[in-house]
């Protein structure tokens, strides 16, 4: 009985933690997940609902996922080289107020605004997806990593992070399937901007708990050698179970986790945002 009561107890210390950073950050993962699911899911279907023909429609649409995957790669580069991911996820969360903020301002001309006004909101909404799926899943991993470096450490480091992460999203999922049902897509932007803003506030106020990773000067060469690697060797990569590639984060260049994101064959079953 005692050895259960001993192992259990290990067991609980190896997996949970509970810095007051992570606090501070947990919201914020809810509310992204909740915006992902109750207005990003279902913008085609309002874009289509008589604002745009439905090829605009499904344009629009495919722009946001493009811009998303696409700007990973680019925001890793700036985070890895000049501002470290405290002030990347600062950035791109205020890009996805801005942009929400935008839609729901924006829903009195939608008809006859101009694209280019279109295309730059959805641009603003994907830079913030682009800066969760790696960045704000980097930050959140360093609040839960101690001081020594181990091997080991860094994938107890992923465990811990994994539990914050995903207890945070399914929650914001299980908001979006009982919370504001009846409201419209436009109630729902503008209920999720009010959100996200409290959320990032509250993010702000913990920056005092914050363990802040320095950027690492690399250069543009740097960038395109690590794409190229991950080009040629992506018949490797699409077998990687995903928590062996998590933990390349510390072994290589973030950016190689984040070019893998975008070529993975696989993304939509490993690469799933919950993870």
């Amino acid at each position: 009985m005692k050895n259960i009561i001993r192992n259990f107890t290990k067991w609980l210390r190896y997996y949970f933690i509970f810095p007051k950073a992570v606090f501070f950050i947990w919201g914020l993962i809810g509310v992204h997940s909740w915006t992902e699911y109750a207005v990003v899911a279902l913008l085609i279907t309002h874009l289509a609902d008589g604002i745009l023909q439905l090829p605009k429609a499904v344009a629009v649409v495919n722009l946001l996922d493009g811009a998303s995957a696409l700007l990973i790669p680019i925001i890793t580069y700036f985070s890895d080289t000049y501002l470290g991911p405290f002030l990347v996820v600062v950035c791109t969360t205020f890009a996805y107020i801005s942009g929400l903020l935008l839609f729901y301002l924006g829903e009195g001309s939608l008809k006859r605004i101009k694209k280019q006004l279109l295309y730059a909101t959805v641009i603003l909404v994907g830079l913030g997806r682009g800066g969760r799926d790696i960045q704000l899943k980097e930050f959140l991993a360093d609040q839960c990593r101690t001081k020594n470096g181990s091997t080991e450490e860094e994938e107890q480091v992923e465990s811990r992070r994994k539990i914050w992460w995903r207890s945070a999203y399914i929650l914001g999922i299980v908001a979006s399937v009982y919370l504001l049902k009846e409201a419209l897509w436009m109630e729902r932007c503008k209920i999720l901007t009010i959100a996200m803003g409290i959320a990032f506030a509250v993010f702000l106020v913990g920056f005092a708990f914050y363990e802040r990773k320095k950027p690492v000067k690399r250069t543009l060469n740097d960038m395109l050698r690590v794409l190229y690697t991950t080009v040629t060797k992506r018949h490797h990569t699409q077998h990687y179970h995903y928590d062996r590639i998590m933990t390349l984060r510390y072994k290589q260049s973030s950016l190689f986790l984040a070019f893998v994101y975008i070529i993975h064959p696989s993304r939509g079953y490993f690469w799933d945002k919950i993870i």
